[in-house]
């Protein structure tokens, strides 16, 4: 695996107190965090959002991960939105049995209240090919990576997924319309928990089971890790599962060390009620 690289990590909600505070030098029973970023495993990229509930003492007594999808995966004709209007063709090479094929990316998306356009394909010709979407009439060049070190769009992808405001837009003159809603893609959902997203009889893990690994790791061993011990993390040769210490997670998934980042600052956030 390669080195897992860490961005600053941005909280969504700082702490709220679910019991009530008395007095000033009175401590809360429980405290919760949700914390949001994309991290990088590699070439790959992942949005992941971490719900999480302590108590005083540091035990785990609630966990949610998830995900959101990213613009490979939404943008791509399919789903419901099988007929976009403006679209952009990569090519997917044979591999195998599998024969050559294309990838079709929806040319015009908006994000909330910004628009984007396609202005490369990376990994065109290859079996992974990813729009590049930049800014129209504005100063991003390149969603995703300009969204890595940049808080104010980390945010926007955030809180617009949450409204369902993540659309494709076809050009109407000098002006851009809706056509299609980006949920209805041919994973189902812009949330991983609630899509398709790497299920089927043939993975019998897949996100899901994964994600619930994790979280029954964290429930039973508590956020006792650091980020150093994250660093250069690899999975069993063998079994492909990954283990923190001598613990066994269970978990097989690619960006293993991202998804315990995040969960590890939200953990944090949440404690410093404590502190």
């Amino acid at each position: 695996m390669k080195k897992f690289l860490i961005s600053m990590l941005t909280v969504a909600i700082s702490v709220m107190m679910l019991a009530s505070v008395f007095g000033c030098n009175k401590k809360p029973a429980t405290s919760s965090a949700t914390v949001y970023d994309l991290v990088a495993e590699g070439t790959s990229y992942y949005f992941i959002i971490t719900d999480i509930t302590v108590d005083k003492g540091g035990a785990v007594k609630d966990i949610k991960i998830d995900e959101i999808l990213l613009t490979d995966r939404w943008t791509r004709q399919g789903g419901e939105n099988k007929a976009i209007t403006d679209t952009v063709i990569a090519t997917i090479p044979a591999s195998g049995t599998r024969p050559a094929s294309e990838a079709i990316f929806a040319k015009y998306i908006s994000i909330g209240d910004k628009k984007f356009e396609i202005t490369s394909i990376s990994g065109d010709n290859t079996a992974y090919p990813s729009p590049v979407y930049a800014e129209i009439g504005g100063d991003v060049d390149n969603l995703i990576t300009d969204m890595k070190e940049n808080k104010d769009l980390k945010k926007l992808y955030y809180e617009e997924a949450a409204k369902g405001n993540f659309k494709i837009l076809k050009k109407v003159g000098d002006n851009y319309e809706v056509e299609y809603d980006g949920g209805n893609n041919s994973y189902t959902d812009l949330y991983k928990s609630k899509s398709n997203y790497w299920t089927g009889t043939q993975y019998p893990l897949g996100w899901k089971g994964n994600i619930a690994k994790m979280e029954s790791y964290v429930k039973a061993n508590g956020v006792k890790y650091t980020l150093g011990d994250l660093d250069g993390i690899e999975a069993d040769a063998e079994t492909k599962e990954f283990y923190i210490g001598d613990v066994n997670t269970g978990a097989t998934l690619t960006g293993f060390a991202g998804y315990m980042s995040v969960v590890k600052a939200a953990y944090d956030q949440a404690m410093k009620v404590y502190a």
